[in-house]
């Protein structure tokens, strides 16, 4: 029922209403994701796995190495985070696990197989601004 009709109802109603729909459209255009990968037609893209992006932050834990864990590591706006004795990794643009496989294979320099788990804690890089008519206008994640 388009907005104009629902004023009909009452003002508070009609507001309600479309202040949901124009969520809910907004919803629907950034959560759409692509039928096809490009590779093949028939394939569909269900769960794409998250890129870590700048500002997210995340907790990296190495089994049994208290000294090679942080709890938690902001992405620079270099697009790095700093790792104990491997300096500077490139994290922005993989996925946790491609994180995690880097700092697996840098770590076996210097401890036998090492078992590492990268975790996403906040996402921050991921935010949407709304705007128009909503009850509340600005950034939102």
């Amino acid at each position: 029922m388009p907005c104009r009709k629902m004023a009909s109802k009452g003002r508070s109603y009609a507001k309600k209403s479309c202040g949901v729909m124009a969520v809910l459209a907004v919803w629907v255009v950034l959560t759409a994701v692509p039928a096809s990968g490009g590779q093949n037609d028939n394939a569909t893209v269900l769960n794409p796995a998250y890129t870590i992006g700048i500002g997210d932050v995340l907790s990296i834990h190495t089994w049994k190495e208290p000294d090679l864990s942080l709890d938690m590591v902001q992405v620079r706006r270099d697009g790095k985070i700093t790792f104990p004795l491997l300096d500077d990794i490139p994290a922005s643009g993989r996925t946790t696990v491609e994180l995690k496989q880097t700092i697996q294979e840098g770590l076996t320099r210097f401890v036998d197989a090492p078992m590492v788990t990268v975790t996403l804690i906040n996402a921050l890089s991921q935010q949407y601004y709304i705007l128009g008519r909503s009850r509340k206008s600005g950034n939102t994640l």
